[in-house]
């Protein structure tokens, strides 16, 4: 009977954190982002693994959950940064900056 209030608790509390995360980006921000439950897919796989295969208690697999799914945000974040730096060095070839930021461009010709 504890293995199973302990079951239902721990799956209210994942649906719980979902839906304040969900609630906090579209109601306060307004953004439609699905990206969140593939965080909470690698945190759930991750627990899966280390409770069954790595037989570790399941406050560890709590714990290796948040790991996971921070790594996860973590290196998504780093990925999103490298494309914008990426994106950012190509300018269009009619457009010719000075070296100087803050004087206007200079023509050409």
């Amino acid at each position: 009977m504890l293995s199973y209030l302990l079951f239902i608790a721990t799956v209210g509390g994942i649906y719980g954190l979902l839906a304040l995360s969900l609630n906090l980006i579209w109601g306060g921000a307004g953004m439609v982002n699905l990206g969140l439950a593939g965080f909470f897919a690698v945190g759930a796989y991750a627990s899966a693994l280390a409770t069954t295969a790595g037989h570790a208690p399941i406050a560890a697999g709590w714990l290796v959950a948040l790991v996971a799914g921070g790594c996860g945000r973590t290196g998504r974040h780093a990925l999103d940064h490298a494309a914008a730096r990426g994106l950012s060095r190509h300018r269009h070839p009619g457009l010719r900056r000075s070296r100087c930021a803050s004087s206007p461009p200079t023509r050409s010709g």
